[in-house]
């Protein structure tokens, strides 16, 4: 048997989602089926999954200790790492090619003892597994200590719930490949070395709750427990959360606007199109941006920019549309300008900053006045304008108030 004491970081989750998140490879059928007979209960009571937990409940989980990690671990000894770092495992929820094979017989907890040897894996000797959590968790190979200092350089708002960052332009929002190094692993570090969060029996991961392009810097929220996670999720799903940008552009913008298009995006190979009308195709999406020049000469303008949808490459792509693409965007923009802004100016990336959001008041428990939240722009934005003259006494005020 296996009890869990639900701490703090975890209440107010389902009991079911805690359950698969725990153990991801028992599949959401299976943990029902042993609600319903009582192999897995509340404070010792029978349960059906929809309860909403509570710090200090005790989850008591009557396996036996081989089924028990089988179904944490699955046939990978390589999730070990980002389990105990909070971090969320590949293929989370879903359970291992032979988990038909495991879940036979264990209808009763006689059934369970009885599969003991079948369901058995040699345990990898200590040696063993810190070998496989080097492969499994990139960021065990770094320092976690400077990952938490340079996360803590990055914070910009925080409360008990959540966290906004202030992520430089270069990183990724969260990895793409095994191998990679994103926010989620610097947060990770941070919430457990500097917050002395402890993930080894929680079903919390680490995670964020909007994204940015590896190649855009700017403000990224993160939830720091179960209630931040999903009220942050809510409201960016609602679009409750209202978003702006400061750009740059190619060309002279003289007067505000809020345009409309359709979007569709290849996956195969990341990039969106863009039409004024509905083109027939089953996934294009409304998008809308709405755009304000705070400074502008005939080469080029500086942009607020209200995200009102937030779909893949919006802004970069819209305005691309209207032939004003992003100065450094090398996917949407102009490669020859590109070129030589990055020889002139030292642009390696879109100019592209998340600067602000808007948290309406009563829209998470922590928030009990609508809040606002910016981050200053990068050096690189005000080397620019300076050096086009583009810079002028009231363009951080406009910055702050125009909407």
């Amino acid at each position: 048997m296996k009890e869990h004491v639900i701490q703090e970081m975890d209440a107010g989750t389902r009991l079911d989602k805690y359950l698969v998140r725990i153990l991801p490879y028992a599949g959401k059928s299976f943990l029902y089926k042993m609600l319903r007979k009582k192999n897995i209960v509340i404070n010792d009571k029978k349960a059906d999954g929809t309860e909403k937990l509570k710090a200090g409940d005790s989850v008591k989980i009557y396996f036996s200790d081989e089924t028990y990690e089988k179904f944490r671990l699955a046939d990978s000894k390589q999730e070990t790492s980002s389990l105990d770092q909070g971090l969320a495992p590949k293929n989370q929820g879903l359970a291992p090619k032979k988990s038909s094979d495991l879940k036979k017989g264990l209808d009763s907890k006689r059934d369970l003892a009885s599969k003991k040897e079948s369901m058995n894996p040699k345990k990898p000797e200590a040696d063993n597994r810190s070998t496989s959590s080097k492969k499994a968790n990139p960021s065990a190979g770094q320092d976690q200590t400077l990952l938490a200092k340079k996360l803590e350089q990055m914070i910009v708002f925080k409360n008990e719930d959540f966290v906004a960052l202030s992520k430089p332009a270069g990183i990724l929002s969260q990895k793409a490949e095994p191998s990679d190094i994103s926010l989620v692993e610097y947060l990770s570090a941070y919430m457990s070395k500097v917050l002395n969060m402890d993930f080894s029996n929680t079903a919390f991961r680490v995670g964020v709750s909007n994204r940015l392009d590896r190649n855009t810097s700017g403000l990224v929220l993160a939830g720091l427990n179960s209630r931040g996670q999903r009220e942050l999720g809510n409201a960016i799903k609602e679009r409750s959360v209202k978003k702006y940008y400061i750009c740059l552009v190619r060309g002279k913008i003289d007067e505000r606007s809020d345009i409309k298009a359709y979007l569709i995006k290849n996956e195969k190979n990341n990039k969106v199109t863009i039409s004024r009308n509905k083109t027939g195709n089953k996934d294009e999406k409304l998008i809308e941006t709405a755009f304000i020049p705070l400074a502008f000469n005939d080469s080029y303008t500086l942009l607020k920019v209200h995200l009102i949808t937030g779909r893949s490459h919006q802004i970069r792509a819209h305005l691309a549309s209207i032939g004003h693409p992003l100065l450094g965007d090398g996917k949407y923009g102009d490669k020859a300008l590109n070129q030589a802004l990055n020889k002139k100016y030292k642009i390696k990336y879109q100019m592209l900053h998340s600067y602000e959001l808007v948290i309406p008041q009563g829209l998470m428990s922590s928030i009990t006045e609508e809040t606002v939240i910016r981050t200053p722009l990068p050096d690189v934005y005000i080397d620019f304008l300076k050096r086009e003259g583009l810079w002028e006494p009231g363009i951080q005020e406009a910055l702050e108030d125009q909407h």
